[in-house]
């Protein structure tokens, strides 16, 4: 809906939520890619090959998986054995390549946990482990397990097990593959062997493994050597978590397989490709536009829609860069990168790296634009940046509106506080605990801040909007020291009684506008001109209870775009363009809590 200009009195502006973003533009970075290596060794390297260094050396050989947690900040890892332990496991590890344990042979009964599946907010993982080879849960942070799903008994020369849990999006749910084998005839020969045939399905359940329900394949007929007709496999979770994609085969038949997508309750079944070669580990890219997979020696990718079929080149296992440009593949002794069109294909040589080292598995690092969370009741800050570097400090009064901007104009952004009860606003020059460098008066009582640079010259000034006037004050200066502020360089109606007041340059032009979320509605309006006039756009974005934050996340240089933090599940969904649509891509913070307002900035 366009055209919104309504001004009422009275109004009550509910919980304050302000972001403002510095005036230069960061770009998004492509994070760090892990490597495992058949020494059982971590390496953490820049997605062009530099800056190689070991983050685990254990004294075993072993593993078969590295991990990055959503978050970005930790790792899992599987070993057959590490440091002093002499049995294998599930091993989370820090940044700084402090490794402990999660699972061993003391809590699962089998020194091999498989499979890892991080939960959204990074407190469980998901598994296949345990003396009966179950999907289990353990609790990162205090080493509970709890199996969630058992396996049936073998039947005859049939077993089944579990392959491939994962969590969805939002984690209320888990897919997960159970799959069959079963051993027919290798022919008449004396020497002829069994011959193994897998069969298999995918299931959905809740997070809890209860109300499990079979999606894809069928059961075979009374008789068959297979329990399933289809040999279904690998399943992965679209970011928005409507659908789920999956390799699809003929039981016994290793050569081929197809690329399918099912909505999440098993129907709308759409195959991808043709069969003409095989489907080995299928991930979707974070903008849930398109999906990746392996073959028998080259990856591929392809769009949702079945169209776009792109062959990248040699390798296996792909992963994707968190802004859905590029791929990393890992072939025999290296690692590559190579641009979601095919192009660019680059082998990367990393300084360091032992020449005859086996590339097990690589995993390429959530990168997520730099946010924060304050909690006003504490004056607790918590900024992220780009890399996962995490800044924690106090700063302000119980009940003071945190806000940022740049206010010494050196293209970083640093707290302010407004203090409703007199008009006071303090600002700090640096992300740290300490008392305001710059402390000064302006509005009434009850105004609301906001922070920009409305005139393009790289340096944010404080301005207010007056909730019971609907009407923005902007001004283009500082105070200082106690000193009050004269008239306002612009003031104008805008908006609909309890709409939030952002600030943001939405156009790309280095100067910023203004914007209004509606909670009620969930939309989100904008205009480009300091200037009372109707909406000069306007999307929905959000749902009931969300907490909506702008700024410049480094995808669209110069410009910047919504997110909201959903305080129900702690996760920060993040929108790369003014556009309608699902989150590009979403950040879980683990100790959110009701109480937390968003911040963002360049910090």
């Amino acid at each position: 809906m366009f055209g919104v200009l309504v001004a009422f009195a009275g109004a009550v502006f509910l919980a304050p939520i302000t972001a403002e973003p510095a005036s230069a533009s960061t770009p998004h970075p492509d994070g760090k890619i892990a490597i495992l290596d058949g020494q059982g060794n971590i390496y953490l390297m820049e997605s062009d090959g530099s800056g190689l260094t070991k983050l685990i050396d254990p004294w075993n050989s072993g593993g078969s998986v590295v991990l990055w947690s959503p978050d970005g900040l930790r790792l899992a890892f599987t070993s057959n054995g590490y440091i002093e332990e002499a049995d294998g496991g599930m091993y989370v590890t820090t940044l700084g390549g402090d490794a402990r344990r999660v699972t061993s042979e003391d809590l699962t009964g089998v020194p091999y946990s498989w499979s890892p599946s991080w939960s959204p907010n990074g407190a469980k993982i998901l598994y296949v482990g345990g003396s009966d080879l179950g999907i289990y849960t353990v609790d990162v942070a205090y080493g509970t397990v709890e199996l969630i799903v058992s396996p049936e008994p073998q039947i005859g020369e049939v077993s089944t097990g579990f392959e491939s849990p994962t969590f969805s999006p939002d984690g209320s749910r888990i897919a997960y593959v159970e799959r069959s084998t079963s051993y027919v005839s290798g022919g008449d020969l004396p020497w002829s062997k069994p011959r193994v045939v897998f069969s298999g399905a995918i299931f959905v359940a809740d997070a809890d493994g209860s109300n499990a329900v079979r999606i894809t394949s069928s059961l075979s007929p009374a008789g068959s050597s297979t329990k399933y007709v289809d040999d279904d496999h690998s399943p992965v979770w679209s970011p928005d978590g409507t659908s789920i994609a999956f390799a699809s085969g003929v039981p016994g038949d290793q050569v081929s397989s197809v690329l399918v997508v099912v909505d999440a309750d098993g129907s709308d079944r759409r195959e991808l490709t043709d069969g003409s070669d095989k489907v080995l580990y299928p991930t979707w890219s974070p903008d849930g536009r398109s999906i990746a997979w392996s073959g028998d020696s080259d990856s591929f990718v392809i769009d949702v829609d079945g169209s776009k079929l792109v062959v990248l080149g040699p390798g296996s296992g792909p992963s994707w860069s968190s802004n859905s440009s590029r791929i990393a593949l890992n072939t025999a002794y290296d690692v590559v990168t190579v641009n979601r069109d095919g192009s660019a294909y680059t082998v990367l040589d990393p300084a360091g790296l032992p020449e005859d080292s086996w590339v097990l598995d690589h995993d390429w690092q959530p990168a997520f634009p730099p946010v924060g969370l304050v909690d006003p009741g504490q004056g607790r800050w918590s900024l992220k940046g780009w890399q996962g570097e995490m800044s924690t400090f106090y700063y302000g009064n119980p009940g003071d509106v945190p806000f940022m901007g740049d206010w010494d104009c050196d293209g970083v952004d640093t707290p302010g506080l407004y203090r409703q009860s007199d008009g006071y606003a303090y600002l700090r020059n640096s992300n740290s605990q300490g008392v305001a460098d710059i402390k000064f008066f302006f509005g009434n009582p009850g105004d609301m801040p906001l922070a920009g640079d409305w005139d393009g010259d790289g340096c944010d000034t404080v301005s207010i909007y007056r909730p019971s006037e609907q009407v923005f004050y902007i001004i283009n200066e500082l105070g200082s020291q106690d000193t009050g502020l004269g008239a306002a360089d612009y003031s104008f109606m805008f908006g609909n009684p309890d709409d939030r007041p952002v600030a943001g340059d939405w156009d790309g032009d280095g100067v910023d506008g203004i914007g209004l979320h509606r909670d009620s509605t969930g939309f989100f309006y904008w205009r480009d001109t300091l200037d009372t006039g109707v909406a000069d756009g306007s999307i929905f974005f959000g749902d009931g209870g969300d907490r909506f934050v702008s700024g410049d996340w480094g995808t669209i240089p110069g410009r910047d775009t919504p997110a909201v933090f959903r305080p129900s599940n702690g996760i920060v969904y993040f929108r790369y363009s003014l556009t309608e649509g699902n989150a590009d891509t979403w950040f879980p913070w683990p100790d959110a809590t009701s109480a937390h307002v968003p911040v963002a900035g360049n910090f």
